[in-house]
């Protein structure tokens, strides 16, 4: 009896929850498609988003493949491009986006089903890229910088991260900091010692440091840190006081590549096998391309991770940059600046006024081609910053705007491009001679908006790094 009475409550039950079911599925199916959620490649409220990540709204259901780019909008508007997929349509970012700054991406109605329904309402999406964030070295110059003698037995060089008109922190201190590079979750840091330099990759977030292990008594240059990956490249000679003239010869100029992760350092080898020996080093922001330039003054295209032989790009008297696409270097030959296309393998001559100046740097981005151009009148030195796009030049910073006397060391642009840091050094700059990248006392980094035209930020300090 209470068993077919439980049957019997047991079949209404389930009919009732199929009716429902198919109710459901008969609504949904009458509908459009509806969009789930907004996915990110990272999450764009605490990470700068970077040329190449994706927004995608992801569907209830699978989608028709057609080219829904009408239907997609970026407040405001970057260069992007749309890719549909089974159940999702992407935003492909071209470009890196700007430093706190709001953006809106919208999806209007039109994407269809399978089925032919459409999505009937718009679907959006707002959040805040964080502000831009830097890194950079105090040293502990003595009160008598003459007497290069450190201020005291426990005075520190530090390493000190921040972002723009926010905290700042300490994330790493030795006695003598010789070179760093970073990027928004690592530092890598080399120190000097008696005998040698030690290596050490810094997490940005905890402030834990972790040595490397080197196998030699070396000295480090040219630490490089790309924007994106997970390896950073660095130089090694080691030291001849402690090594033999065997080692020496076999290691000097090494290209090492670090697993960021693993600590893990392994040499880079040439098209024969041969240690790949450098005397200029860098990397592109996504980490995927180095260059290198041999003893005859010969640039190489190579590869972080080992996967492709170096590719020659020519001789060259030096290199200035990679350009902000990624897809070009910038290289000095005598008094001409080429950007060189690496779809194309050929240079492109730019053109740029320099009124009998020299061009102390250069570097190309969405917005246009920066230049530092040193030129003399009178007997008169004056450094000045240009932005040059689309045929218009304007002067973005200059050595007359300013009564302190300092003088342009280099300049580098935020991720986005809308803040460019200027770092300058005393008149009469006496050089540390610590590193490849000495200074002095009293070097000083200006971040400048580029669009309001004025300083937003300054900190005194070497080698400014932009964390993207």
């Amino acid at each position: 009896m209470f068993s077919s009475r439980y049957r019997k409550g047991l079949t209404a039950v389930t009919l009732a929850g199929l009716f429902v079911f198919a109710w459901l599925a008969v609504a949904i199916l009458s509908s459009g498609p509806r969009v789930r959620f907004l996915s990110f490649t990272n999450d764009p409220n605490s990470t700068s988003s970077m040329k190449g990540e994706l927004a995608t709204f992801v569907f209830d259901r699978p989608i028709q493949s057609s080219d829904y780019s009408d239907l997609v909008r970026i407040t405001p508007d970057i260069n992007h491009s749309v890719r549909t997929d089974r159940q999702s349509v992407s935003i492909v970012f071209n470009q890196n986006l700007r430093p706190d700054t709001e953006y809106t991406v919208e999806l209007s109605p039109g994407v269809e089903s399978e089925s032919g329904k459409r999505l009937s309402e718009a679907y959006a999406e707002t959040f805040i890229t964080p502000r831009a964030s830097y890194a950079y070295v105090t040293r502990n110059y003595p009160a008598n910088y003459f007497s290069a003698e450190k201020a005291s037995d426990n005075a520190l060089d530090s390493l000190t991260v921040g972002g723009i008109n926010g905290p700042e922190r300490v994330i790493f201190e030795h006695p003598t900091i010789i070179d760093f590079d970073a990027n928004s979750t690592h530092a890598v840091v080399s120190v000097q010692e008696a005998e040698t330099d030690l290596l050490y990759v810094v997490d940005i977030a905890s402030s834990e440091s972790k040595p490397v292990h080197l196998g030699l008594d070396v000295r480090i240059s040219y630490i490089r840190v790309p924007a994106e990956g997970n390896r950073a490249l660095y130089r090694i000679v080691p030291n001849p006081e402690t090594t033999s003239d065997e080692i020496f010869k076999q290691h000097v100029n090494r290209v090492e590549s670090l697993d960021l992760e693993s600590l893990e350092a392994a040499p880079l080898r040439d098209a024969s096998g041969d240690y790949l020996r450098t005397f200029v080093l860098d990397v592109d922001d996504t980490g995927s391309i180095a260059l290198v330039q041999d003893n005859e003054l010969d640039f190489y295209a190579v590869s972080p991770y080992s996967d492709f032989e170096p590719v020659l790009l020519g001789n060259r008297n030096s290199m200035l940059h990679f350009s902000g696409d990624g897809r070009g270097i910038l290289f000095r030959d005598t008094d001409d600046i080429v950007r060189y296309d690496l779809s194309v393998f050929e240079d492109q001559p730019l053109q740029i006024e320099t009124s009998g100046g020299f061009i102390l740097a250069a570097e190309e981005t969405d917005s246009g081609l920066y230049y530092a151009l040193q030129s003399a009148e009178n007997g008169v030195v004056t450094d000045t910053v240009y932005l040059q796009d689309d045929g218009d030049t304007r002067k973005v910073w200059s050595t007359d705007d300013r009564s302190d006397g300092a003088r342009f060391n280099s300049f580098s642009l935020s991720i986005g491009s809308s803040l460019v840091v200027i770092e300058t050094r005393p008149l009469d700059c006496l050089y540390d001679n610590v590193s490849t990248n000495s200074s002095c006392p009293g070097t000083r980094s200006i971040v400048l908006d580029i669009e309001r035209g004025q300083t937003v930020h300054e900190v005194e300090g070497i080698g400014f790094t932009w964390l993207p």
